[in-house]
């Protein structure tokens, strides 16, 4: 095995909810690229969370790579875009404090069509969907300012067609084994070039 060792952080997208441990994306990346690492995905996390245990969760494993993926939940609870910025950059800078190379997840999109009834009673999905692709695009620009590698896995998802669209899904927000597969196909690709 390689020894090389990543820790991801992030929310229900970095867990995998409801998804076989073996059939998640980090599970099939670890596999397929033979290195360590690390799934320190919690669901329902938020920036403010993954901030508060960064330092147990990521700098005390003392990783090469932190891959941290969140703001999906800031986004969907109603906060300010201002938050999760300010809690990205703060990780950012704590793991390059710590000689540890962070890159960047964005967030996936929402298939909003697919929102169960129960979540789309309490929260606005299309505008939730608006916020996270601004979002997004902050992200890649905060990424080229300070030159951070970043993972858009939005790239593939756009490219698929409405039913591939609505089959990697569970429930509009979270992916199925089919969308890890997708998830840990680009992952991969990325990781390759540190390897």
């Amino acid at each position: 095995m390689n020894k090389l060792k990543i820790v991801c952080i992030g929310d229900s997208l970095t867990y995998g909810y409801r998804v076989r441990r073996s059939k998640t994306w980090i599970n099939l990346s670890e596999k397929e690229l033979k290195i360590n690492i690390k799934n320190k995905g919690i669901s329902g996390d938020t920036t403010g969370g993954m901030l508060s245990r960064f330092r147990e969760d990521v700098i005390s494993e003392k990783p090469k790579i932190a891959f941290i993926m969140g703001g999906s939940n800031d986004v969907i609870s109603g906060a300010d875009l201002g938050v999760p910025q300010s809690n990205i950059m703060a990780m950012v800078h704590q793991a390059r404090g710590n000689m540890i190379t962070p890159i960047l997840g964005l967030p996936t999109k929402i298939d909003v069509d697919e929102v169960i009834e129960e979540w789309s009673s309490f929260a606005d999905y299309k505008k939730i969907s608006k916020q996270l692709y601004k979002y997004n695009n902050w992200l890649k620009k905060f990424s080229n300012a300070f030159e951070i590698d970043y993972i858009d896995f939005n790239i593939s998802i756009n490219r698929l067609s409405d039913e591939e669209l609505h089959n990697i899904y569970l429930d509009g927000l979270h992916f199925n084994a089919k969308g890890h597969e997708l998830m840990a196909k680009i992952f991969i690709d990325k990781i390759k070039t540190y390897i």
